[in-house]
């Protein structure tokens, strides 16, 4: 289940849409990705629109890219990147979160 909303243009495409910093700050220091993180929640996983996603025209693809970019440099070593359909399968073989651990 998705634990973080859309800030990268929805499926409007919208510029007012795109947020960032609503993921992770410049500095590091804030975002929902740094609360799940501070509150041991044991995944983030945010969804997205392809309207706002796509390369070639959707408005949120560089605050995509900072987003990723901002997890690389400041987070490194705390998120492990994975499919939704690994989580899953993880989470079914382990019988619960317990996988995390081995991470």
């Amino acid at each position: 289940m998705p634990n973080a909303r859309d800030n990268f243009g929805i499926w409007e495409n919208s510029p007012q849409r795109v947020n960032p910093d609503y993921y992770i700050s410049e500095d590091g220091k804030s975002g929902i990705i740094l609360q799940h993180l501070k509150n041991n929640v044991p995944y983030c996983m945010w969804y997205m629109h392809w309207q706002g996603l796509n390369p070639g025209n959707g408005v949120g693809w560089e605050a995509f890219e900072k987003v990723t970019g901002r997890i690389r440099k400041h987070l490194k070593d705390q998120v492990v990147w994975m499919r939704p359909s690994d989580i899953v399968t993880s989470y079914h073989d382990a019988g619960g979160w317990g996988f995390t651990e081995k991470l």
